[in-house]
Parts: structure tokens; C-alpha cells; sequence
């Protein structure tokens, strides 16, 4: 019997051990995939920081606007750092979120076809149409008139290009325009102000702020219909995209 009850005894024991090596498989298996699938927003909490890609117009560089508000408040209430790194242009802003560089494209953008099906898009910062921008005392006026004899120099940017082609197809007349690939928008509205250049492209929302710093440029009547402005994001960022859109709903309806 007692021989019998060490061999019972004997097979307990290597039950416990094989089934404690298999539970702290399991535990360590279980760790790991959840390592492994937690979502895009627990990943950027764990890094400690969301880094957004900005330019410095308006829009972006005013510590109390809309994007700027959003960017902090959404870094704040998850505790976290916000890198913001500034860039040209909105093709270096694109790569930057192709490449996962950067958490959130923070330039308001146009929600065309094109950018809706390549990135996530936010829900709307506002909608403003676009509009001719000139210096009073340098050139006359635009209009859809004498449009086609205005000098545009434009951000490259797909949103402005399709409207001058667009535009130009409506009109019947060929517009003179050059694209600025190295400029941003308030770089632009500058080298107008400067009399560098005689007119630009730019969001009428964008432009009125602008008409505030400087009193000698002034903006056309519309040249399209409304677009909404969105912020984008990576395809793989649905998770960060959801709080995102958060803070925006809640400034949104404080303003």
C-alpha cells in the first residue's frame, strides 16, 4: 500500500509540475499577445508622447487656435507629452503619416475623394471655400472675371489644383498659375504682403485671420463652394482617430 500511494504520489506531482510549466505558459502567451494587439492609442500611451506634424501659419502656430487647443487637450487628459514637429509643406505632412512618423496630420487639410480613401479623416475643424488673396496697393482685385489674367503662385497642394482646373474648365479660359512646392500657405500670404508675389490660393478661414495681421492684403469673393478641414491620420490609427475626435466635439462646443 505504501508502495502503491509513492506511485500515486509520484503522479500527482509530475501532473502539478507539467500543469504549473503550462499555466505560466499560458500567463506569459496571454501577456504577449495583448503586448501585441493592444491598440494604436494604448501604444502611443505607453511611448509617452503623440507627436503631431504642424506648419507655422495660422491655423497651426496660434497657441489659441482650434488645432492647437485640440493637440493640448488630448495630450493633457491622457497625461502624455505632444511633440509637435513643423513642416513645409502638406506632402511632407502626408509622408510623415504614410511612414508612422507622426500620430496625427495636424495642418487642416481638404477632405477631398483622394484624401478621404489614403487617410483616416477627423470630424470637420470648420468649412470654408477658397478664395483669391491679394495686396491692396500691389494688384487689383480678383475676381472670376479677370481671373485669367492673374498671376497665382499656390501651395502644392490637390485641393487648390483641382479647383484652378475645375475653375478653369467653367470659365473657358486658361489660368496662370505656379506651384510652390517648398511653401506652406502662410508663406504665401506673406510673399504677398511682401509684394514678392501678386496673388495666392488660400481657405477664406485662413485668410481673415490673416487680414488681421496684415491691413494691406485683402481676399476675393469665393472661387468654390465649402470644403470641410479635417486632420488625418494613418489607416492603422482608428483607436487615436476616436479620441481624437473627442476633444474635437468638446472644443467645438465650447466655441
Amino acid at each position: 500500500m505504501q508502495q502503491e500511494a509513492r506511485i500515486i504520489s509520484r503522479h500527482q506531482w509530475l501532473l502539478i509540475s507539467v500543469s504549473a510549466v503550462l499555466l505560466v505558459a499560458l500567463v506569459v502567451a496571454h501577456g504577449l499577445y495583448r503586448g501585441l494587439h493592444k491598440s494604436d492609442y494604448d501604444q502611443m500611451l505607453r511611448r509617452g508622447k503623440m507627436v503631431a506634424v504642424c506648419d507655422s501659419a495660422l491655423w497651426c502656430a496660434d497657441g489659441n487656435s482650434l488645432v492647437s487647443s485640440v493637440l493640448h487637450a488630448m495630450a493633457d487628459s491622457a497625461g502624455i507629452e505632444l511633440e509637435v514637429v513643423y513642416c513645409s509643406t502638406v506632402r511632407q505632412m502626408e509622408k510623415m503619416i504614410k511612414d508612422q512618423y507622426a500620430d496625427v496630420g495636424a495642418i487642416p487639410t481638404a477632405k477631398t475623394r483622394e484624401v478621404n480613401n489614403t487617410f483616416l479623416c477627423s470630424k470637420a475643424l470648420f468649412s470654408t471655400p477658397f478664395a483669391v488673396v491679394n495686396n491692396i496697393g500691389y494688384s487689383d482685385p480678383a475676381s472670376l472675371e479677370n481671373l485669367p489674367l492673374c498671376q497665382l503662385h499656390i501651395q502644392d497642394n490637390d485641393a487648390i489644383t483641382l479647383r484652378l482646373e475645375h475653375l478653369a474648365g467653367e470659365l473657358g479660359a486658361q489660368l496662370n498659375y505656379r506651384v510652390m512646392p517648398d511653401k506652406h500657405l502662410g508663406e504665401l500670404i506673406r510673399l504677398v504682403h511682401a509684394r514678392a508675389i501678386r496673388y495666392t490660393v488660400c481657405p477664406i478661414w485662413l485668410a481673415t485671420r490673416y487680414e488681421l495681421v496684415y491691413d494691406d492684403i485683402e481676399h476675393s469673393d469665393a472661387i468654390g463652394i465649402e470644403q470641410q478641414y479635417v486632420m488625418i491620420l494613418n489607416k492603422k490609427r482608428a483607436a487615436t482617430l476616436d479620441r481624437l475626435n473627442r476633444h474635437i466635439e468638446n472644443l467645438l462646443h465650447t466655441h
